[in-house]
């Protein structure tokens, strides 16, 4: 979805997915400005397991301030430290800067 975002995925998944901006028939919502991504409606739990539908529900699942970073590299540092802080807490990782992990 990070790809997706920053427009260097392939063109196939970029086009199954869209932005909340983009679905909305009313533009001027704040929401416009955000980069959340819509997850259609599905009836299946099969239907969920989709790229269409899983993609924008992970990204959408992330802290706002991992949505403007557009360096891929930078990303997955800061995507792998946000992941670490929530799978061990705060008190792990409170005393090492997060640029380290």
């Amino acid at each position: 979805m990070h790809l997706v975002h920053i427009n260097k995925a392939p063109q196939c998944l970029t086009d199954i997915v869209t932005t909340v901006a983009e679905s909305s028939a009313r533009p001027g919502l704040r929401s416009a400005d955000t980069a959340v991504y819509a997850k259609p409606r599905t009836t299946t739990r099969f239907g969920k397991r989709g790229f269409c539908f899983a993609g924008p529900v992970a990204w959408n699942s992330l802290p706002s301030h991992l949505h403007s970073i557009t360096d891929t590299i930078v990303f997955k540092r800061k995507l792998r430290t946000e992941l670490l802080r929530q799978a061990f807490g705060l008190q792990f990782l409170s005393a090492v800067p997060a640029d380290y992990v």
